[in-house]
């Protein structure tokens, strides 16, 4: 329950960071709010992979200080519940954990990434009117140019005293009318039919302009030159991963593995790092375990960028980084037992 309560919070903190993102993105015209739900659902995967090892580690560390402070884990250990048990089963549920981040990490969290990535790039790929918020300019999908809506009826799809300005090298258009619509023909390039207005030609800072009355005006805004997606490489299918040699590919490989190995290593740490005295109180090892969670996590970052520039061998890649967490481990906890506990040997 203290690992959920953890994992509860912290996962509200990152998410009410993540949706202040989500709605800067709205303001400036770069998502509709009409998403915003939805791609929190899936950056939430995401969210849980990152935080699930911190929520488990502090989960262990805060249920066993308790224990220390209120003296039932030395009423345990004198019924004979020794270190070695509750090493033991502490790792055997870290790998039930790590074997739910394994799947998260592996296949959800890729999945979700790549869904992500492409509701994006359909958003940014519509016209300039496509999201158009009333009242505020939104630059127009070339970058060459803004459009302006005053108001938006949402019956007849139709916008209202309409104001468009494009660039095309020194030669600037501006076009104004009085109400407006979107088309979209059979080649998917993207049409604003503008009614009732007048448009505007020249070079600024000379007096060769042109003005247009027109009933109906019709303004190709983008058209349709998609090419496959260029996806980021967090939302690459594990199993192509896998069957790559790039040293890129096997270093995210092996930081998606490595999430689900850090639920083990943690709580392996987070047993003999939990002893404490009445006195102590139950948060007073909280402190060096976030200094630790935040050491192991930039080093296997580094061993990341180093696997990721082909400066370390792939068969080292990350892993050692693990072996550093459970020495540690093993080293304070045969410090405060002995070693007779990791053969089951007890006191006579």
């Amino acid at each position: 329950m203290t690992f959920v309560g953890v994992l509860a919070v912290l996962l509200l903190i990152a998410l009410s960071v993540q949706l202040v993102g989500l709605f800067n993105k709205v303001a400036a015209g770069q998502i509709g709010v009409n998403i915003v739900l939805m791609l929190m659902g899936l950056k939430s995967i995401s969210i849980i992979v990152f935080i699930l090892p911190l929520a488990f580690f502090l989960g262990i560390l805060l249920s066993f200080s308790r224990l220390y402070q209120d003296s039932e884990m030395t009423a345990l250990l004198a019924a004979g519940v020794g270190p070695f048990y509750v090493m033991r089963s502490v790792v055997s549920l870290a790998v039930l954990v790590a074997t739910v981040q394994a799947g998260l990490s592996l296949q959800l969290a890729p999945w979700a990434e790549e869904y992500a990535q492409r509701l994006s790039a359909d958003v940014a790929a519509k016209s300039g009117i496509s999201g158009l918020t009333a009242g505020q300019f939104r630059e127009m999908a070339t970058g060459r140019g803004v459009i302006y809506s005053e108001s938006l009826d949402t019956t007849s799809h139709k916008m209202k005293n309409l104001f468009v300005q494009k660039r095309e090298g020194k030669q600037h258009t501006i076009i104004k009318s009085e109400s407006g619509y979107e088309v979209i023909d059979k080649a998917n390039n993207r049409y604003v039919i503008m009614e009732k207005g007048f448009r505007y030609e020249g070079q600024p800072g000379t007096k060769g302009y042109t003005v247009i009355g027109f009933e109906k005006h019709g303004l190709l805004v983008e058209s349709d030159k998609s090419g496959p997606l260029g996806l980021k490489q967090k939302a690459t299918p594990s199993s192509h991963l896998w069957r790559s040699d790039n040293s890129a590919d096997k270093a995210e490989l092996q930081w998606r593995i490595s999430s689900a190995l850090l639920c083990i290593s943690l709580a392996m740490l987070a047993v003999p790092l939990s002893r404490t005295t009445p006195r102590q109180g139950r948060y007073s090892k909280l402190v060096l375990a976030i200094i630790f969670y935040l050491l192991f996590t930039n080093l296997l970052s580094v061993a990341r960028s180093w696997l990721f520039k082909g400066e370390i061998s792939v068969y080292v890649g990350l892993w050692w980084v693990h072996g550093i967490i459970i020495f540690i481990a093993l080293f304070f906890f045969l410090q405060q037992y002995g070693w007779r506990y990791i053969f089951g040997i007890k006191k006579q």
